[in-house]
């Protein structure tokens, strides 16, 4: 069986949350939308997301304080794709050096969106892959 990716969606915008769960709907992943900060950071603290989609223009904290909190949690290992409706500027380029996989600007196609959350699922594929390869390298 294969397995079913989970998503996270964190959007104070309910119209876009519906929007990014119809274009993902068809690639059958586990999509589950939260519309406040403070709701996303507790569901983060829970684990399991292979993929956050985070919007960047929140009520009670913006995405790159949103990114802080949840990258300091033990363990964290989604990845990020930060959704914007502005060119990003330079201290939203720095997070998306350091600590997102992407980002998508509004308003996006759903190519756009399944292409780009594709490349980050084959990414995250291709880490654990490497991982397991260090460790068996490593047991022998």
């Amino acid at each position: 069986m294969e397995k079913r990716y989970k998503i996270l969606v964190v959007d104070d915008d309910p119209n876009i949350a519906k929007l990014i769960r119809f274009y993902l709907d068809k690639e059958k992943y586990e999509i589950e939308t939260v519309a406040d900060s403070r709701a996303g950071i507790q569901l983060m603290r829970d684990g399991g997301y292979d993929v956050l989609l985070l919007d960047m223009q929140m009520p009670h904290m913006d995405g790159i304080t949103f990114i802080d909190s949840i990258t300091r949690l033990p363990a964290f290992d989604t990845l990020i794709i930060v959704i914007t409706a502005h060119d990003p500027d330079d201290k939203m380029i720095s997070v998306f050096e350091n600590k997102a996989f992407d980002y998508i600007q509004k308003p996006f196609t759903a190519n756009r969106l399944r292409f780009t959350v594709q490349n980050a699922l084959k990414h995250k594929a291709l880490q654990l892959k490497y991982t397991q390869l260090i460790e068996s390298v490593i047991k022998e």
